[in-house]
């Protein structure tokens, strides 16, 4: 339970105070812990880990492993998830493959891995636009939009909770 608490704390710290490679260099033991420990470890604990440090991996544009995390999540289904957590897994997802260049692969998670009701505005504008995506001038002009959607989201903060998406697009636009 400490071990388990300890490292969702300091992950969600070096997420926070945007210190990347501090955070990674502390994923790499705290991974080694938490494998050694899984069966002592709550389903929660587990999918946070997982959540988190795809979280991490994606800000430091490591997406495969990313994607690597999430798949446990979602695909290899390793420990029952949140509902709204894996619903945000889902998003990070399309992220990750946006950022590798999977545009083939985003309609696949469009329309295997999202339920019918399961959306937030304005993050079905993800689901919906980036496959679409062609060039560096369209994809300024989407999170430019997104950017604005996601000031004026009544949804603000619990989009803030999963993920930085206003970070997230504010680097895709000036790039």
């Amino acid at each position: 339970m400490i071990l388990e608490k300890n490292t969702q704390l300091s992950l969600l710290y070096f997420l926070n105070t945007k210190q990347v490679e501090k955070g990674l260099e502390y994923l790499k033991s705290a991974a080694k812990s938490m494998e050694l420990l899984k069966n002592e470890i709550s389903d929660y604990g587990i999918t946070s880990f997982y959540y988190y440090s795809a979280i991490l991996y994606i800000s430091a544009g490591y997406y495969n492993e990313s994607i690597r995390m999430l798949n446990k999540i979602l695909v290899l289904n390793e420990r029952p998830i949140q509902p709204e957590k894996a619903m945000f897994a889902k998003y990070l997802l399309l992220l990750a493959h946006y950022e590798l260049g999977n545009m083939e692969v985003l309609n696949s998670i469009n329309e295997k891995m999202f339920g019918p009701n399961e959306f937030i505005e304005p993050l079905n504008l993800l689901k919906q636009q980036l496959p679409l995506i062609q060039n560096r001038k369209e994809e300024k002009s989407f999170f430019t939009d997104f950017k604005k959607q996601l000031l004026r989201s009544k949804n603000k903060e619990l989009l803030q909770k999963y993920f930085d998406f206003l970070s997230w697009a504010e680097n895709k636009i000036k790039r």
